[in-house]
């Protein structure tokens, strides 16, 4: 982490003597939090060489993303607490360059196909959701439109990953 003119600034990498960055968050000094992370459409593919498995490339995991994505906004939400950034809060998402990948979930294997349908257009820019206070008791059902969405550009109904109440299977 290191300080730069627009405020604080942080890399990752997928391995510590790595020497490509898979992506970034940047603090801004008016408390807005911007962060990239290419991983996420890699969760499957960067498995396909060294398991040699028969993995689309071009897909990435309907559970880990939404997990992935759940776990930063609690940690961005406490940030901004302790800036004390008042809120309300916008969370905006975005997919770009995904032309043509398909989401695999866990309970596709049970399924004649272990995909879903393509995204149709190179960039998928969801609409925004607003986290109103501090005290977000389900952070999971602020995020499901954004979830659903995104599911929605593969063909899906909604998310997987939560009961037919609107309840997010794993918690948070």
């Amino acid at each position: 982490m290191r300080f730069n003119i627009d405020g604080f600034v942080r890399s990752a990498r997928t391995a510590y003597n790595a020497t490509t960055d898979i992506g970034y968050t940047q603090v801004f000094r008016n408390g807005i939090i911007e962060t990239v992370d290419t991983s996420l459409l890699g969760i499957i593919a960067q498995n396909v060489a060294p398991f040699n498995k028969e993995v689309e490339p071009k897909s990435f995991n309907g559970e880990t993303y939404e997990r992935k994505i759940l776990e930063t906004m609690k940690r961005f939400v406490g940030l901004q607490k302790l800036l004390g950034i008042e809120p309300p809060f916008f969370v905006m998402v975005s997919f770009i360059g995904v032309k043509g990948y398909k989401i695999w979930h866990p309970t596709f294997k049970y399924d004649s196909s272990q995909y879903t349908d393509e995204i149709d257009r190179a960039n998928l820019i969801i609409p925004e959701i607003m986290i109103e206070n501090f005290d977000v008791n389900n952070l999971a059902e602020v995020m499901k439109p954004i979830f659903d969405t995104v599911w929605n550009a593969t063909g899906k109904e909604g998310s997987l990953n939560y009961d037919k109440e609107g309840n997010f299977k794993f918690g948070y």
